[in-house]
């Protein structure tokens, strides 16, 4: 009877060892599947990482290329990692949602590593998921979402470096411009300025040459217009701000007056020139370059002394120039 109940117990727990070890071996299979995973990291560091570094504060490189969130152009390095990997020769990446967000920049199949680019070319934010397929058919998604630029800020203006000509006024700075938002990096798409036309405020209707009328308001052309503007790692570019008259021009014309060109910025994926409006691909902004010229009061040694000011304001910026004084101020309030 012992001996019955032993031989028993033996097999039960045989039985019991043996469910153990099976059931391991699911649970074995089953983190293998979990472990396998896809991971990012992008080849630049967001604009908020740059300025970061520029105002001296802790910024974690490697915390910021695994963001999941791209600028146009952005490109982003995706390695699959854990395993079962599989027959690696067999594997296959798919973009399955935002196909015309980004794709992958060279052949895919069999590679454990590839890098999916951002489009230069698409009209809104959007989200894009990819998909990579072990020859086992185990599936892994790793999802992403594709910004745009929304706007431009501009810092305070500075000194331009134009040259100078003692028989011509030149009113000019450069404009430090960040392209919004800064979580994301836009190195690698360009903007380009278009002209959309030039107003008069004052007076209402602009001055008439055949009257040997002075107009000192004239179209948007230099000044950058037409120029494709490449971005830095900050998501920033100089814009300069700029108005040049002669002397003579200036005293001989009837004040005031006030002018303003439309200012339309865009996404563009070419070389720039007035020809290549086929390469814009989105508007971010459209802003006033407005422009003063008139007469204001300055206390000289004698008394108040009536001079010319010329003012100019783009971006909520605004500079100006006395010709009394002959000083610039880059932090003009306007008026």
């Amino acid at each position: 009877m012992s001996s019955l109940f032993q031989s028993r117990a033996v097999c039960l727990l045989c039985l019991f060892s043996g469910f153990g070890v099976f059931a391991q071996a699911v649970e074995d299979n089953s983190d293998d599947v979990q472990a396998l995973e896809i991971k990012s990291e992008t080849v630049l560091c967001s604009a908020d990482f740059y300025i970061g570094k520029e105002q001296g504060k802790e910024v974690d490189e490697k915390t910021d290329k695994q963001r999941k969130k791209l600028g146009m152009g952005e490109k982003v390095v995706l390695t699959l990692t854990g395993k079962p990997k599989g027959d690696i020769s067999q594997l296959q990446w798919k973009v399955t949602k935002g196909e015309t967000l980004a794709s992958f920049s060279d052949k895919t199949e069999g590679k454990e590593k590839v890098t999916l680019t951002a489009s230069k070319r698409i009209q809104e934010k959007g989200e894009v998921e990819v998909t990579v397929t072990t020859s086992e058919g185990v599936k892994k998604t790793i999802a992403f979402e594709i910004l745009v630029p929304t706007k431009l800020t501009a810092a305070v203006p500075v000194k331009s470096d134009l040259p100078s000509d003692p028989n011509v006024i030149i009113v000019a700075a450069d404009v430090k411009l960040t392209v919004e938002p800064t979580e994301v990096s836009f190195k690698n798409i360009k903007l380009i300025e278009r002209d959309g036309g030039l107003t008069y405020v004052t007076p209402a209707s602009p001055p008439d040459p055949q009257k040997h009328e002075i107009e000192l308001g004239m179209p948007h052309t230099g000044h950058g217009c037409d120029d494709a503007r490449s971005i830095e790692q900050n998501n920033s570019f100089i814009d300069r701000v700029a108005y040049a008259a002669y002397y003579n021009t200036i005293w001989g014309a009837k004040l005031p007056q006030e002018w303003f060109w439309t200012c339309d910025w865009k996404v563009h994926d070419g070389n720039g020139g007035k020809e290549s409006t086929d390469d814009d691909i989105l508007q971010v902004e459209t802003v006033e370059q407005r422009f003063k010229v008139e007469y204001m009061k300055f206390e000289g040694m004698d008394g108040e002394v009536k001079e010319v000011q010329i003012a100019v304001r783009k971006f909520g910026r605004a500079i100006s120039y006395d010709l009394y004084n002959h000083q610039m101020n880059y932090e003009y309030v306007w008026k």
